[in-house]
């Protein structure tokens, strides 16, 4: 640093990563409650020999000097040494002496402490002595902020613990239902495929057993991601999930949309996801792209959309009192979850990335397709932003509300115009579409899914078969007798008939037993189709 570079920040005065002080009477006390502050939040710089005057209604900042300026660097090497502060994360030319006015002029520069050595403290105690920085100066942490940072310092994450009393009552079926056919589809053949729910939320990281007391039960990844509504909330009633589309409102309306408990829905992140995403990327301009014979519905800016809901769920604080919100705007798509960043903003625009508050949740979501770009998520985004020679996503770390925002503009045009009434007749908030919004969460994310499944659908398959496919991805736990109803032309008998012969064609699965179970729709790759359908149509034919 030169003497100008003194003088400038001088003349823009004390703020969130400057501070002054005259120190003529050796290293200032209050010099460590600043060092806490800074590494805390985003770094900073401090200056010892300024003093501050006061002018008029207002203050100034005059270089004064120190003496001694050595002596006074030894001091402050010596101090920050012992256990005075928790942690040094000073290199030795983060201090330096420069001249200015003839003067001698400490700097020090603070850089932001690293999420595994945060909080750092003064005086050995973690309660009393952190500090964090905010444009009015250094103030001392909360009890919820400072342990906050004791749980992100672990890379074993938050979403590991056992919730104690609860268990698998305290799960919805039918949202584990759709996550484990969304899984089954996705991994063919997985070895888990087969396992109780119990077995699969263990290998999943949702249940886990503690080996030193033996105590069992769901994990917070567990319950945030397929627990019923009440449950979530009687132990996590800090933390709200809002998803609010301002596009295309009437006059008078504040939105067009909007999801949050209503009462409609069992309020798990899974079901949010699966949910919203169809919702967030509906209306969206899908350029004509043909995969084979398949038209390609999947563009980068759908993925780069998923890619941004996906971490600010895996990236989210659920321990924290915040909000997980997701909004459609005029202007673009607004993401915003509770909990700081782990690493600076300016880091991520750099290409850097560190490990997921939630990597149990990001697991789950990766089983089935969504947050695979590890490392990789956030310069996709850009990528695809530039490409499309849009604003640059502006990622924003609001450290005094404890939110990180993300902000996805996108040119007017490029969102369609679509009216009112069909954006709300999109709105799926029961049971009785939940089928429908998982087809079109688990078939968005990769393309070569929609080509297998689209082949399904071919004239390859007699005309039968197809109709009994699309039925039963549509009602998963259709009878055979339901079949028959609901299917003109097709009987009880050759509604069995069809199903074994699918079945023992490897299109049709069941999942559990034949009184409980459920089928799912197998995708093969497009040789297996062709292979297929022409054994059924010629050594089996339509009956």
């Amino acid at each position: 640093m030169t003497a100008t570079d003194i003088k400038d920040l001088l003349s823009k005065g004390e703020h969130i990563t400057t501070e002054c002080k005259k120190a003529q009477g050796g290293i200032p006390k209050s010099i460590w409650e600043t060092y806490s502050a800074f590494a805390n939040t985003d770094g900073g710089i401090i200056l010892l020999g300024i003093d501050e005057v006061k002018v008029n209604n207002g203050v100034q900042y005059e270089i004064t000097g120190v003496s001694d300026a050595d002596k006074l660097v030894k001091e402050f090497w010596s101090t920050i040494n012992s256990t005075k502060v928790s942690v040094n994360v000073l290199m030795n030319d983060d201090v330096e002496i420069v001249k200015a006015d003839d003067k001698d002029v400490i700097v020090i520069h603070v850089p932001r402490a690293a999420y595994n050595f945060r909080p750092v403290y003064i005086n050995d105690n973690p309660a009393k002595g952190t500090y964090r920085r905010n444009h009015e100066g250094d103030y001392h942490c909360t009890d919820s902020e400072w342990r906050a940072m004791v749980r992100d310092a672990s890379d074993d994450g938050n979403d590991g613990h056992i919730v104690e009393y609860y268990t698998m009552d305290d799960i919805d079926p039918d949202t584990l239902h759709r996550y484990r056919t969304a899984f089954m589809l996705r991994n063919m053949g997985h070895i888990w495929e087969d396992a109780d729910d119990k077995t699969f939320l263990l290998n999943m990281g949702g249940y886990a057993v503690d080996r030193r007391t033996r105590k069992e039960g769901l994990t917070v990844a567990g319950l945030l991601m397929f627990g019923k509504g009440l449950p979530i909330r009687d132990v996590f009633d800090n933390f709200r999930m809002d998803y609010i589309d301002f596009t295309n409102c009437m006059e008078g309306e504040r939105y067009s949309d909007r999801l949050t408990y209503d009462g409609r829905w069992e309020n798990n992140l899974y079901n949010f996801m699966r949910i919203v995403l169809p919702k967030l990327t509906f209306g969206l301009k899908v350029p004509f792209k043909l995969n084979g014979m398949v038209r390609e519905d999947d563009t980068p800016v759908h993925k780069a959309i998923r890619e941004a809901f996906t971490n600010s769920i895996i990236h989210a604080d659920m321990m924290t009192t915040g909000v997980l919100r997701i909004e459609k705007r005029e202007d673009g798509f607004f993401f915003s979850n509770p909990g700081i960043l782990r690493i600076s903003v300016s880091s991520i625009y750099e290409g850097m990335h560190t490990k997921a508050r939630n990597p149990r949740i990001q697991q789950m979501f990766r089983m089935i397709g969504y947050g695979e770009n590890i490392g990789s998520g956030f310069p996709s985004i850009l990528k695809t932003w530039k490409e499309e020679h849009w604003a640059e996503p502006e990622l924003t770390e609001r450290q005094d509300l404890n939110e990180v925002e993300l902000m996805l503009k996108v040119d007017k045009e490029f969102l369609r115009d679509v009216s009112s009434d069909k954006t709300k007749s999109s709105f799926i908030s029961s049971d009785k579409s939940s089928d429908k919004a998982e087809s079109s969460f688990i078939s968005s994310d990769k393309s070569s899914d929609k080509a297998e499944s689209s082949f399904i659908s071919s004239d390859k398959l007699s005309a039968k078969q197809q109709l009994i496919l699309d039925y039963i991805k549509e009602h998963p736990k259709a009878t055979q007798q339901e079949l028959a109803d609901n299917i003109e032309g097709l009987s009880f008998a050759s509604a069995k008939y069809q199903v074994n012969l699918l079945r023992k064609e490897g299109l049709l699965k069941r999942i559990g037993s034949n009184k409980t179970g459920y089928l799912i729709v197998c995708n093969k790759t497009n040789e297996q189709q062709k292979k297929i359908a022409k054994n059924m149509n010629e050594l089996f034919g339509e009956e």
